[in-house]
């Protein structure tokens, strides 16, 4: 999310380079990852975690990219970039860039 206190939805497309299954032990222990998406954008201004005012909807999207760093077949640590780019609102540029680092299980 590009700011606190705030919820979006939509869909999102990625691909991995190169595009080789983690869980087959090809492509080497880092996957690098590039994707972008399109989604409807909750923006509601608040006071000291209360809600103050109208809310809106507004259009945006994403761009993001990453490496995974696989430490077994079915284990990786990941690490994403994230840039939300929404529609203005009342004079607030609700736009943004996420960072996010996490681990991930494949079953």
């Amino acid at each position: 999310m590009p700011h606190r206190d705030a919820n979006a939805i939509g869909a999102e497309i990625g691909v991995f380079l190169p595009q080789q299954d983690g869980m087959s032990g090809g492509g080497g222990a880092v996957h690098p990852f590039v994707g972008a998406g399109l989604g409807a954008y909750f923006l509601q201004h608040r006071d000291n975690g209360q809600d103050a005012g109208d809310g809106a909807t507004k259009f945006g999207g994403a761009i993001f990219g990453g490496l995974e760093f696989f430490t077994s077949k079915t284990f990786a640590v990941k690490g994403e970039a994230r840039y939300h780019v929404v529609t203005n609102w009342n004079g607030y540029n609700p736009s943004g860039l996420a960072l996010t680092i996490g681990a991930k299980a494949y079953f």
